[in-house]
C-alpha cells in the first residue's frame, strides 16, 4: 500500500453503503424492519470505521512491521463486512418466495463482483470478504432443499468459484508483471507496487476508454459462462433420459435455467439499447400476426390465473419495425397478466386517418399517481404481490421506454388503484399488401439427414462450453469441431479433410484475441465467405458495437439450445453442403 491508496479505499468501501440501501429498500416489504435497520446500521458503521482507519494509516510512516499490522487490520475489516453482508443470506432469505431468493442472491453476486477490483490486490482479503458473503446463502438454500433452491445454491457456489478463480488470475498476472519489473525489490515492495500499478492502470484506462464499464462486462462474461454451459448440457441431457421422472426433473432444471437466462437477457436488452446499436427497420406488417403470437405465449399463464385474455381479430396494418413493436406489446401484456388477479386483459386497436392506437387494458391492481413517474425506471415494481420466479427485476417497462423512443413514439398510461390500467401507443398506418409479398422471418428448417455432412467449427476457450456445444451439435447431426483457438481449428479441419460450413466463435478468446478476428482469419486463409455467428457473455457497449460494425450476427450467453440450432439452420438453410 502507498499513501494514495487510502483515498481510493475510502471511496470503494463507502460505495457499499448505497448497495446496502438498495437491498434494504428491496427487502423492506418482506423482512422485519428491526433486523433490517440493524443490518443497515452495521453497514454504515463499517464504512465510517474503515474510512477513519485509513485516514489514520495515511498519516503514519510505512515500515515493514506497520505494513504487516495494516494487512491484518485489512483482512479483519473485509471479513467483518463480508459476515455482515453474508448474514443477509440467513435472515433475509424468504423460504416460500423463489423470486425473492433469486433477487437476494443476485444482490450478493453484485456486491461480490463490485468488490473484486478492490480486494484482488491482496488475496487473503478477497477470501475473507467473498466467502462469508456467498457461502451462508448457499448453505441456507441447500438446507431448504427444494429443487429451485438446490439449483440456486449450485449457481451461487459456481459464482463464488468464478470470482475467486478470476481474482486469482488477475492477482497472479499482476504479481508476475511486477516481479519482472522490480526483480531487486523484496516482497513488500512488490505488493506496494502491485496495488499502485493496478490503481494507476485502472485510472488511466477509465479516463481514456471507460474501463469501468469494460471491467464489469468482463466479470459478467465470466459469470455467464457456467450458466451457459449448464443451459446446453441440460438440453443435451434431456435427449438421454427415457423415464418420466428423470425427464420431469430435467425439465424443471431447464425451467430454472431459462428463468435466469431471461433475467440476464432483460439486463442485456437495456445495455444494447443504451449502447445505440439497436436500429429500426420499418416496413408494412399486419398487427393480427403479432397479436396471435403474443396471445399464444400468454394464454396458458392467463388461464392458470383464471383471467380472460382477449385479443380481438383486427385487419389493420402498421408501418413500423415489427420486431420492436412486438417486444413492446409483449412486455405490456406480460405486466398486465402478472398484475391482474381477476377479471381480464384486453388488447385492442383504435383507428384514426393517419395512425393506429394500440391499447392494453387490464383489471389489475392499478398504479397510484405517485408511482406513475417511476414505473419506467429500472428495478421498480408496483405492489407487493407474490410473483413467480420469472418475474425478473422490473426491467420490462424500462425496456419499453427505450424501444418506443427508438420507434419515434411514446406510451400513454392511465391507471386507477384497485381497478386497473391502460397503456397505449400510436403508430402510423400502412396499406395492406398481398400476403405473398409480406416479409417473413421464417426459413425452411433442414432435416437431420441433410445436416449430417455439415461441418461447424466452434471456437471457445471455455472447455465446458466447447464440450456442451459439441455434444448438442452432434445430436442434431452436424459434424462438430470444438476447439479453443484458430490454429487448432485449422489442424482439426486438416485431419478430416473438410472445409467448414459455419463458424461459431466466442467474442473473448484467450491471449487477448477475439472471435471477430478469428472469423476473419478463417475466411481469409480458406478464401471462403463462411457463414459465421459470434457468441458472447459481455454487455460492454464498445464490444457490441465492434461486432455489429463487422456485419456479424451475435448471440448473447446464456442462450437456449433451441436458439442456437435455429440460428444455425437459418445460416445454412440456403447454403449447399461442401
Amino acid at each position: 500500500m502507498n499513501r494514495d491508496d487510502p483515498q481510493q479505499l475510502d471511496s470503494g468501501v463507502a460505495g457499499m453503503s448505497p448497495g446496502a440501501v438498495v437491498v434494504y429498500w428491496f427487502m423492506s416489504a418482506s423482512v422485519a424492519r428491526a433486523p433490517l435497520l440493524v443490518w443497515l446500521g452495521l453497514n454504515f458503521a463499517y464504512a465510517g470505521w474503515r474510512i477513519a482507519v485509513f485516514r489514520i494509516y495515511r498519516g503514519k510512516p510505512t515500515t515493514p512491521e506497520r505494513l504487516r499490522r495494516w494487512k491484518r487490520i485489512w483482512v479483519l475489516g473485509t471479513g467483518s463486512i463480508g459476515l455482515i453482508w453474508g448474514s443477509a443470506g440467513i435472515f433475509m432469505l424468504q423460504p416460500d418466495s423463489p423470486e425473492l431468493q433469486a433477487l437476494l442472491a443476485a444482490c450478493l453476486f453484485a456486491i461480490s463482483a463490485a468488490a473484486l477490483p478492490l480486494q484482488v490486490r491482496y488475496m487473503p482479503g478477497l477470501y475473507a470478504f467473498t466467502i462469508p458473503v456467498l457461502m451462508p446463502i448457499a448453505v441456507h438454500l441447500l438446507w431448504i432443499g427444494h429443487t429451485e433452491q438446490i439449483f440456486l445454491a449450485i449457481v451461487t457456489l459456481l459464482v463464488l468459484y468464478g470470482i475467486i478463480l478470476f481474482g486469482r488470475d488477475l492477482n497472479a498476472g499482476l504479481r508476475e508483471a511486477i516481479e519482472r519489473r522490480y526483480q531487486n525489490l523484496d516482497l513488500i515492495a512488490k505488493l506496494e507496487s502491485q496495488a499502485a500499478d493496478l490503481e494507476r492502470a485502472r485510472r488511466e484506462a477509465e479516463a481514456a476508454n471507460q474501463s469501468k464499464t469494460r471491467f464489469l462486462a468482463a466479470a459478467s462474461h465470466d459469470l455467464r459462462q457456467p450458466l451457459h454451459a449448464l443451459t446446453l448440457f441440460t438440453a443435451a441431457l434431456q435427449s438421454h433420459l427415457y423415464d418420466a421422472e428423470g425427464r420431469l426433473l430435467a425439465g424443471r432444471v431447464g425451467e430454472s435455467v431459462r428463468a435466469l437466462e431471461g433475467q440476464f437477457n432483460a439486463i442485456l436488452d437495456i445495455s444494447k439499447l443504451d449502447a445505440g446499436i439497436v436500429h429500426c427497420e420499418s416496413r408494412p406488417f399486419a398487427v393480427a400476426a403479432v397479436l396471435r403470437r403474443i396471445s399464444s405465449e400468454f394464454a396458458a399463464e392467463a388461464a392458470e390465473k383464471g383471467i380472460e385474455l382477449r385479443m380481438p381479430h383486427t385487419s389493420v396494418w402498421l408501418h413500423s419495425d415489427p420486431v420492436h413493436v412486438e417486444r413492446v406489446l409483449r412486455n405490456l401484456v406480460s405486466n398486465a397478466v402478472r398484475y391482474t388477479e381477476r377479471g381480464k386483459v384486453l388488447v385492442g386497436c383504435r383507428r384514426s386517418p393517419e395512425a393506429i392506437r394500440i391499447e392494453v387494458w387490464d383489471t389489475g391492481i392499478g398504479i397510484s399517481s405517485s408511482h406513475l413517474p417511476r414505473i419506467w425506471d429500472e428495478f421498480f415494481q408496483v405492489g407487493n404481490l407474490e410473483r413467480n420466479r420469472r418475474s425478473g427485476f422490473g426491467l420490462g417497462l424500462a425496456t419499453v421506454k427505450r424501444l418506443v423512443r427508438l420507434l419515434g413514439t411514446r406510451v400513454e398510461v392511465r391507471s386507477t388503484p384497485g381497478k386497473g390500467s391502460v397503456f397505449a401507443l400510436r403508430l402510423p398506418r400502412a396499406a395492406p399488401i398481398a400476403l405473398e409479398t409480406e416479409q417473413r422471418d421464417e426459413v425452411p428448417i433442414p432435416s437431420r439427414a441433410s445436416l449430417a455432412s455439415r461441418v461447424v467449427v466452434v471456437i471457445d476457450d471455455e472447455t465446458d462450453v466447447c464440450d456442451a456445444t459439441r455434444i448438442l451439435l452432434k445430436q442434431w447431426g452436424y459434424v462438430a469441431i470444438a476447439v479453443p483457438t484458430v490454429d487448432a481449428a485449422f489442424e482439426a479441419l486438416g485431419d478430416i479433410g473438410r472445409y467448414p460450413d459455419a463458424i461459431i466463435a466466442d467474442l473473448q478468446l484467450a491471449d487477448g484475441r477475439n472471435g471477430v478476428d478469428a472469423v476473419a482469419q478463417l475466411r481469409r486463409e480458406l478464401e471462403m465467405d463462411i457463414p459465421a455467428l459470434i457468441v458472447t457473455g459481455t454487455t460492454a457497449p464498445q464490444a457490441l458495437t465492434e461486432v455489429t460494425a463487422g456485419g456479424l450476427p451475435i448471440l448473447h450467453k446464456p442462450f437456449s439450445a433451441e436458439t442456437l440450432i435455429l440460428h444455425l439452420h437459418r445460416m445454412l438453410a440456403c447454403e449447399p453442403a461442401n
